[in-house]
């Protein structure tokens, strides 16, 4: 069961085990925290929020965005400002801004990122990052984030007794000695993130899966200093492929399993697994079917079409299809409003609904493997399979990524007509910006006289 936010906040004070979740949370001092809408975020600079948190002796919360109206922005503030565990704990601990990143660009260049709006949580007392979080996280991503950073009633020491069958003591620990400045704080956090990952459940069910990319992210992060975060990252990989060989696994062990190996950058493994699975089994095909998003991008670089192919059989359109009215579906868009409603007489696309917790699919994702798949059909003539998936995937995602994606594979395979007519189609539908990249492609097309295009 998950733990609600309000009783995650009731454990960063008094560290009580919880019994059910209420409307107000009871604090140390007898009060309660009432839920009353967003914390109110300052617009600073980075020197200025900093100086502040100096001086206040507090933590520093930072919001970035890189636009006034950036869309991520009120998505973040509901999912992790309004949460009433985040706002108590920054209430007692923190300094809260908003920093526009147009606006401040020192600020931006000391404090790089890939992708706005996100934030940061930042410790100048004991110094460095306390944590990073995305527009995919939520109150309780913050809160793990935080649980322990300030030794809330002695729950900072490691577990012993009973104290050792609750996981977010196990947390706490690992967090603090994370942050730790000897040696042996790494190898510590690295034990208790690593008691979480394989115990929790047995006491917290659910605890694993809520928590599965932020535990994988600080073992990961901990191996320069903790060698055996290495090794412990392999035994969880070799455990869940076992799993999936014995026909055992289930659709979140295919999950756990790439995204361990993900954090380990060992996707040519994914694909390995995905390859020895064939022909043991239903259990074993299901599973690659769970694998087949994660294999695709390997196995269409090392041009592996075959392999890939027989998974996907003549499905891809239908397979893609399905991803697309998944991803609209979990973002409350409705068929109608994006895409025209399927033939009379049809269901449409299979809609899927993710894992609890899981990193969500993307446009990019779906995008990227479609373009592969793309590939892997052109390269065993199947042409008319090919354009009816680069139909549907330009319908739904007429962006530069798509055409500029196609339009590589094409250049791979050297089938220069298509290259050009998926530029043209590009041209026509994109604006000044999107066009400069189809450009650059389209001069990759030889001069008529250096090869003419095959008949595949």
């Amino acid at each position: 069961m998950y733990l609600p936010h309000a009783i995650l906040a009731a454990l960063l004070t008094l560290f009580l085990l919880p019994s059910q979740a209420s409307a107000s949370t009871p604090l140390q001092d007898g009060s309660t925290l009432q839920d009353e809408g967003p914390l109110v975020l300052e617009d600073l600079d980075f020197e200025s929020a900093v100086s502040r948190a100096e001086r206040l002796k507090k933590f520093l919360v930072i919001l970035w965005i890189d636009r006034a109206d950036s869309p991520g922005e009120a998505g973040l503030m509901k999912s992790v400002f309004e949460d009433s565990g985040v706002k108590a704990w920054i209430d007692k601990n923190a300094v809260a801004v908003r920093i526009n990143t147009k606006k401040d660009r020192d600020g931006a260049r000391r404090n790089p990122f890939k992708r706005y709006p996100c934030i940061d949580i930042l410790d100048f007392a004991r110094g460095g990052r306390v944590g990073r979080l995305t527009a995919e996280d939520q109150g309780a991503d913050f809160l793990a984030t935080v649980y322990g950073a300030t030794a809330e009633s002695g729950v900072a020491d490691k577990p012993e007794g009973e104290s050792a069958k609750e996981p977010f003591r196990w947390l706490a620990w690992a967090n603090t000695r994370y942050r730790a400045i000897e040696p042996q704080g790494r190898k510590d956090a690295v034990n208790g993130y690593t008691w979480c990952l394989r115990r929790a459940d047995d006491f917290r069910p659910g605890f694993r899966s809520r928590y599965l990319e932020f535990i994988l992210e600080r073992i990961s992060s901990a191996k320069m200093d903790a060698p055996e975060a290495v090794s412990i990252l392999l035994t969880e990989s070799n455990i869940l492929a076992q799993q999936m060989l014995d026909g055992l696994g289930s659709r979140q062990t295919a999950y756990d399993f790439v995204r361990v190996n993900k954090w380990r950058r060992k996707d040519l493994e994914t694909r390995d697994l995905f390859l020895e699975l064939a022909g043991r089994g239903p259990r074993q095909e299901a599973a690659r079917r769970w694998l087949l998003p994660a294999a695709i991008p390997v196995l269409g670089r090392y041009q592996q079409y075959d392999d890939l192919l027989e998974e996907v059989a003549s499905e891809a359109t239908a397979i893609f299809a399905s991803r697309i009215a998944s991803l609209r579906a979990a973002a409350g868009a409705t068929p109608a409003a994006e895409a025209e409603a399927p033939p009379e007489g049809t269901d449409g696309p299979e809609v899927i609904v993710p894992l609890a917790f899981s990193v969500p699919d993307s446009r990019a994702q779906i995008i990227e493997e479609a373009s592969w798949v793309y590939e892997a059909l052109l390269a065993n003539g199947r042409g008319a399979d090919a354009r009816e998936l680069f139909e549907l995937i330009q319908g739904a995602y007429p962006v530069p990524k798509t055409f500029g994606l196609f339009m590589e594979r094409a250049i791979r395979l050297k089938l220069w007509l298509l290259v050009a007519e998926i530029g043209d189609i590009g041209m026509g539908t994109l604006d000044a910006r999107g066009q400069m990249r189809i450009q650059r492609l389209l001069a990759k097309i030889p001069p008529p006289t250096a090869g003419a295009d095959d008949d595949r």
